[in-house]
């Protein structure tokens, strides 16, 4: 589909499923990169119910192989971000979620939980899941509620109203789940990017197969909002500095609106690399 029919279902369901955007091989690479990070970086599998007791999660790719570089500037759905949300977005994070076998369904909830649930009519963040296998009912594919990014305040709260704060993560599923609305899965082959809206009620499904469910998420967010994963201090000057102008600007090393974010009137990145120091 075009930018323009992609952005028109994201407003009319709250997520699009872009299909044959990254090839077989680049997939199989970024797997194989992800279990040669867990392995040498002794990451564990998460402890919580939200983020699952069967799944490996890895923080700030970027960090780690130059292979991640290509994920969130790719042209099939960058620009359908920067026309549904914002032209100067960040990238938020970029992440791994691995779902084993066994793993159990992930409890429905929207990504608004973190500031307070207050539901925005405006999308101030967008979600992007690149699968790196095919996403299948088996294997623990996300589900989404079509349409429900626009639901409003009081149609979008937690059995127990404890479960969702910000020092809590949610626990348990939005009220109406399976009496008032029912959710569906967003099944796509290999290769694929899921973008939805992070208003949408969404939940990553139970992995019934044998193999694992690899999948990269990468949130983006609007250039004003604080991003999740901190670029600036999780990555070396000289790693930055490889990056491509657009991937620069989307860690954040551009001025916003042509002045927020400036260092002394600069951008981070003209402060970082291109000032010249006055000799005393």
């Amino acid at each position: 589909m075009s930018i323009e029919l992609n952005v028109e279902a994201l407003r009319r369901d709250g997520y699009v499923i872009i299909e044959g955007l990254f090839s077989d091989e680049f997939c199989d690479r970024a797997t194989e990169a992800l279990h040669r990070i867990q392995h040498d970086y002794s990451i564990r599998i998460s402890e919580n119910d939200f983020s699952g007791r069967n799944t490996v999660r890895i923080m700030n790719l970027l960090q780690y192989d130059n292979l991640f570089q290509d994920i969130p500037v790719h042209e099939g759905y960058l620009p359908v971000i920067q026309s549904y949300m914002d032209r100067e977005c960040l990238l938020s994070g970029i992440d791994s979620s691995e779902i084993l076998p066994g793993e159990k369904a992930q409890m429905l909830h929207t990504d608004s939980w973190w500031y307070d649930d207050i539901r925005l009519d405006f999308p101030i963040t967008v979600n992007s899941v690149l699968t790196l296998t095919d996403f299948t009912t088996e294997n623990g594919a996300t589900r989404v509620v079509p349409g429900s990014h626009l639901w409003p305040a009081d149609k979008v709260s937690y059995e127990m109203a404890e479960a969702s704060n910000v020092s809590n993560l949610p626990a348990m599923h939005i009220r109406g789940y399976g009496t008032e609305w029912e959710p569906v899965v967003a099944e796509a082959p290999k290769g694929s990017v899921i973008l939805f809206d992070s208003r949408l009620v969404h939940g990553g499904g139970a992995n019934t197969t044998d193999k694992a469910r690899p999948s990269i998420i990468s949130p983006f967010c609007r250039g004003w909002v604080r991003q999740l994963d901190n670029f600036a201090y999780a990555l070396s000057h000289e790693k930055m500095r490889s990056f491509s102008p657009q991937l620069q600007q989307l860690i954040g090393l551009e001025k916003y609106r042509g002045g927020y974010s400036n260092v002394n009137n600069m951008s981070p990145r003209e402060w970082l690399w291109d000032r010249k120091v006055q000799q005393a």
